[in-house]
C-alpha cells in the first residue's frame, strides 16, 4: 500500500515535471528546419572523393589522357594552319578587288 509520505511513487508525483537544462528560445528551429539549412548552404559544395585504382588502369588513364592530349594539340596546330591559310586568301582576294578597282 502506498503512504503518503512516499515521494517517489509515479502517482503522486506532478503529471508536468519540470524540463532539465536551459529552455528552448523561442524562434530556435527544430532539428528538420536545422537539417534543411544546412543542406541548402552547402547544397553547391564540392565534395573530395578519393579513388583506388589499379596500376594498370592508372597506365591506361596516362595513355589515353596523352592521346587526347596529343590530339588536342595536333587540333590547335591545324587550325592555326588552316587560320593562316585564310588569311592569305583574303589578301588575295583584297588585292584581286583593288586590282579590278583600279582597271575599271
Amino acid at each position: 500500500m502506498k503512504q503518503a509520505e512516499d515521494k517517489k511513487t509515479i502517482d503522486l508525483l506532478e503529471s508536468e515535471a519540470p524540463r532539465r537544462g536551459r529552455p528552448p528560445k523561442a524562434d530556435a528551429l527544430t532539428g528538420a528546419e536545422r537539417a534543411k539549412k544546412f543542406r541548402d548552404a552547402h547544397r553547391g559544395e564540392v565534395k573530395a572523393v578519393t579513388i583506388t585504382v589499379t596500376e594498370k588502369a592508372f597506365k591506361e588513364l596516362q595513355r589515353t589522357e596523352q592521346s587526347r592530349t596529343l590530339a588536342l594539340a595536333s587540333a590547335h596546330a591545324e587550325i592555326r594552319i588552316l587560320t593562316a591559310k585564310l588569311a592569305e586568301k583574303e589578301a588575295e582576294i583584297d588585292a584581286l578587288k583593288s586590282r579590278r578597282r583600279s582597271t575599271k
